[in-house]
């Protein structure tokens, strides 16, 4: 597999041109190839020889970790990694494969071009569909331990109230058709009221940030994986892996109960932490942080 520059694949491979809003505080991309048209947009911060490996949220990027790459930064223990997954940020806008099957493919083969042999796997909201997706499809060999940021390993259930998920079934409230349908036809809406929903304090300026990462994906490409992600249930995976492995689970305040029982019931050796809305690990980044370091403590 191949690694470039982000400035020489996007500007000359991909044609894609610089972004107007300049970028926040973030170290130096590069693209590496995982398939013969794929080409993955990664970013690191540390030299250590242990592997953090994130995945971010539907259409979000790497960018959003900007506050975990500054705290690893001058690790000699740690290296962070985090990549836009396919069809989200500067990777390859791909027509095949978005969906979370695939994204758990793709980790594996990122941590095949990495030469990676064991990293604590991690993911942010639907990116934690893709972490699971992982330990589902590839086991827990390479799998030294597990971070899930407000995310729920299993989509859809009976209800989406009493339950840790993201939908029902039925979609009797429609909000998985309000994104699927909304991102297609609305998009402009539906980019700020998703970052204005995620933030604790949506002041403007973040607000677009978030937002202007959110347009880097075609609509199709997160419409299909809003749509397929109600078929994803990595539940048993993650509550077998839990039993003998180090797992960390972080949510926001609105989901503390429903959050706290289904960790009681699947994952009780879990560290579980409440704290903020959906961006925690960005607006309170050095109480997550402080949380992360903990749970990192056990790793030699």
């Amino acid at each position: 597999m191949r690694i470039l520059s982000i400035g020489f694949l996007i500007m000359m491979a991909l044609g894609i041109s610089s972004p107007a809003r300049a970028e926040h505080d973030l170290p130096p991309a590069r693209m590496v190839q995982i398939d013969k048209d794929t080409w993955i947009n990664v970013r690191q911060s540390g030299h250590g020889p242990i592997a953090i490996v994130f995945e971010p949220g539907w259409t979000m990027s790497s960018a959003v970790f900007e506050r975990q790459f500054s705290h690893f930064a001058d690790s000699d223990r740690y290296t962070f990694i985090s990549f836009d997954p396919r069809s989200q940020g500067y990777s390859t806008k791909t027509k095949i494969g978005n969906e979370y099957l695939q994204h758990g493919k793709d980790i594996n083969a990122l941590l095949n071009a990495l030469g990676i042999r064991k990293a604590i796997i991690g993911g942010w909201s639907n990116g934690v569909f893709g972490a699971t997706s992982y330990l589902n499809q590839f086991g827990s060999a390479r799998i030294a331990g597990m971070v899930l940021i407000d995310g729920t390993p299993r989509c859809a259930g009976t209800d989406d109230v009493n339950q840790w998920v993201w939908y029902r079934y039925d979609d009797a409230d429609q909000a998985k058709r309000g994104w699927t349908y909304g991102v297609m036809y609305d998009r402009k809406n539906l980019d700020t009221s998703f970052a204005q929903w995620m933030l604790e304090n949506p002041t403007p300026d973040a607000v677009k940030w978030v937002s202007d990462i959110s347009d880097q994906t075609p609509a199709e490409a997160a419409a299909m994986t809003n749509e397929t992600c109600s078929y994803m249930n990595f539940e048993s995976d993650v509550a077998n892996f839990a039993k003998t492995s180090p797992l960390m689970i972080t949510v926001r305040e609105e989901v503390r109960g429903v959050a706290s029982t289904w960790v009681q019931t699947n994952a009780p050796r879990a560290n579980l932490h409440v704290l903020g809305k959906h961006m925690m690990f960005w607006e309170h980044a050095d109480q997550f942080n402080q949380f992360l370091d903990q749970f990192l403590a056990q790793f030699h």
